[in-house]
């Protein structure tokens, strides 16, 4: 059997609470899963308006109980590029 690894995107938030529900599933599902489990999660700065990282407390340390690896990356799109993109995107469909 090939070994692979599963990465998946979690932040603060709804998405907190996603990444638990599969981490949790995966693992109930997949017991002999010899990969290693990644949460990619934003990395604190001056282009977000909070932390997006996963807060310490009970979540994130159920995270870790299932093996999960966190991942920081850096977010480097720009807010006013992503304003017109989503504009744009707006004016199309109407």
């Amino acid at each position: 059997m090939n070994t692979f690894n599963v990465v998946i995107v979690g932040q603060a938030g709804r998405l907190q609470y996603e990444a638990l529900l599969f981490a949790l599933s995966f693992r109930a599902t997949n017991p002999t899963f010899q990969g290693k489990l990644y949460i990619a999660e934003p990395a604190a700065n001056d282009r977000w308006h909070f932390d997006p990282r996963i807060p310490d407390g009970p979540l994130r340390d159920m995270l870790h109980e299932q093996g999960v690896i966190f991942l920081p990356f850096e977010n480097k799109v720009k807010t006013k590029y992503l304003a017109n993109i989503i504009q744009t995107r707006i004016r199309s469909n109407a």
